[in-house]
């Protein structure tokens, strides 16, 4: 796993794949500089404390829990993650 597909997870990274680039990219347009500017400070903050070493080891420990919990594509499709969350109450 990259550092950035690392640090592209969440909410951004979900709404990227799920919207044609169009929308997505109005949908930045909405947002107010100022959260733009401490989305940036996060990612700026963590990428000086990310260890490539460690991102590997949790990305594999990651891919083996979400198998061993009947996800078979693991970490390679989160939608199917949020769609095992949405139906646990069912």
């Amino acid at each position: 796993m990259t550092r950035e597909r690392h640090g592209e997870r969440g909410l951004w990274r979900l709404l990227r794949g799920a919207l044609p680039a169009e929308e997505y990219s109005e949908w930045l347009g909405t947002l107010r500089p100022e959260v733009l500017e401490v989305y940036r400070q996060q990612r700026a903050y963590w990428a000086e404390r990310y260890s490539p070493l460690i991102g590997r080891i949790h990305a594999w420990f990651y891919d083996l829990f979400l198998k061993s919990n009947r996800i078979r594509s693991g970490t390679a499709n989160y939608y199917e993650v949020v769609q095992m969350i949405l139906t646990v109450g069912e």
